[in-house]
């Protein structure tokens, strides 16, 4: 109440006498009379030039214009602005009449005398009343929209805290997966190396107690070897020679012989067994016990496409421009070029390669048992099909939809493929170097078989094999 008095005693000495309302950069007349100075040209605008120099209020005419600007009348002006933000808010300063009006142009509150005026009077004008309703509905379509907003980023967070106990439940599984995998390799590798200890060490045993037992044979025969040597020269020393020539001493002669033979009979450890390509020999051991080891795959001809052909083994498909007179069964591919493996999986874990060689378009990876195998087929996750494929010799792709594009450092020549089916997981490598290509994710919940497409020849660009690589255990 106090600020809207002194407001009101401020107003009535800081009105500019032109438009009625606080002074806004007001600027003195020779006379002494103030004027905003924007009123004070619009003014002499009006008047014409002959009128240039008088003033407004009490119409001395000066013979020259000298406007001054009133630094002291600019800055009450600008404290009773203030004083009028801070207690008057409601009442007009210009014309205190209370503001009742709303000036949409403006966006301002006005009084109904400021509505008369040349400033707003053109302008849309509400009762304030109305404008309070209309700026509410707004308001709350404001909130509602910020509240939606708030409840989406709300529900983002939620899930990306969701996401960081799941990453976290994740890496914790993997590092068990990669622990509980290499602990086997390391259980394979000190069983191999205990049996090669062991085996060591029974040969040594073996070898030393032979030779423990030639020496001791040995130490009795130097026993006895002294003992006629003693006897020998006991004889030497014998001065009767009729004594000494009915003795004989070949006996002696044939013990040493004997004793010669057993000597010869020393043993030694297989150097070539404990010592050689001895990590090579143990990795090729260890191919028994990994899991899953490379498989050795077959293809089924009864699922070929009758422009493939099939080696006589079963392990490769190369397509021709010439057709063959086949049986249109249901298992066979009449429109795609494909062919499926002889196995199929529906449990476990299984892994095994296929040679892409230099052939500029290929198709690999797994399918569900009942896919279409008729006319032309949407190759993707959704139709039952996971496979990885080769566009254009240079553009690697993921068969979704659309195709997701793979980068791979090096260019493989040979492409694996992992199946894990409890874990829903089907993953490509670049056999080459085991680098990852892609993984699909999915529940299985029918049997699955390896899928392999040379695609067309295209000339000779694209005449090459898919072989599925056979590791000779």
């Amino acid at each position: 109440m106090a600020a809207r008095k002194n407001v009101e005693c401020f107003g009535k000495e800081l009105l500019c006498p032109i438009c009625r309302r606080l002074f806004w950069e007001p600027v003195t007349l020779e006379c002494g009379h103030s004027f905003c100075s924007l009123c004070i040209l619009e003014k002499r605008a009006e008047e014409g030039e002959e009128k240039l120099q008088a003033c407004p209020q009490c119409l001395e005419v000066f013979p020259h214009r000298n406007l001054r600007v009133n630094q002291v009348l600019s800055s009450l002006a600008r404290a009773a602005h203030q004083l009028g933000e801070e207690g008057a808010t409601h009442c007009c300063l210009a014309h205190r009449e209370e503001m009742k009006l709303f000036c949409e142009t403006d966006n301002e509150l006005i009084c109904v005398v400021c509505r008369e005026g040349w400033e707003h009077r053109d302008h849309r004008c509400r009762p304030l009343a109305d404008a309070v309703e209309i700026h509410k509905e707004k308001l709350k379509s404001s909130f509602e929209f910020l509240t939606e907003k708030k409840a989406a980023i709300l529900e983002i967070e939620r899930k990306h805290k969701q996401d960081i106990i799941a990453v976290k439940e994740q890496g914790r599984d993997l590092l068990r997966h990669i622990i509980s995998e290499f602990e086997e390799i390391r259980q394979i590798l000190n069983t191999k190396e205990n049996e090669l200890i062991q085996d060591l060490k029974e040969r040594e045993e073996s070898i030393l107690q032979t030779i423990d037992k030639n020496l001791q044979q040995i130490q009795r025969d130097l026993d006895f070897f002294h003992q006629e040597l003693s006897e020998l020269q006991r004889r030497l020393d014998e001065k009767d020679q009729l004594t000494f020539l009915k003795e004989a001493s070949c006996h002696v002669i044939s013990k040493m012989q004997d004793w010669k033979s057993l000597a010869l009979e020393h043993g030694h450890l297989p150097l070539g067994e404990f010592k050689g390509p001895l990590q090579y020999k143990v990795w090729k051991e260890m191919i028994h016990h990994i899991s899953p080891a490379p498989a050795s795959l077959t293809l089924d001809p009864k699922t070929a496409h009758p422009e493939l052909n099939l080696s006589e083994d079963l392990s490769s498909v190369r397509h021709k421009v010439q057709w063959n007179e086949l049986p249109d069964t249901p298992e066979r591919f009449d429109e795609c070029v494909s062919v499926l493996g002889a196995q199929g999986f529906d449990s476990g874990r299984h892994y095994w390669e296929v040679q892409v060689g230099d052939k500029t378009k290929w198709d690999v990876g797994m399918v569900r048992e009942s896919i279409n195998r008729k006319g032309a087929i949407a190759v993707a996750p959704v139709t039952g099909y996971w496979l990885v494929g080769l566009r254009n010799g240079n553009r690697y792709e993921a068969c979704t939809s659309p195709p997701t594009p793979l980068t791979p450092k090096a260019k493989p020549r040979k492409i694996g493929v992992y199946l894990d089916y409890e874990g829903g997981q089907v993953s490509f490598y670049n056999a080459d170097n085991m680098s990852h290509l892609h993984t699909f994710t999915e529940t299985f919940t029918e049997r699955l078989y390896p899928n392999l497409s040379p695609c067309l020849t295209e000339g000779d660009s694209n005449a090459g094999d898919l072989k599925i690589c056979w590791i000779e255990l």
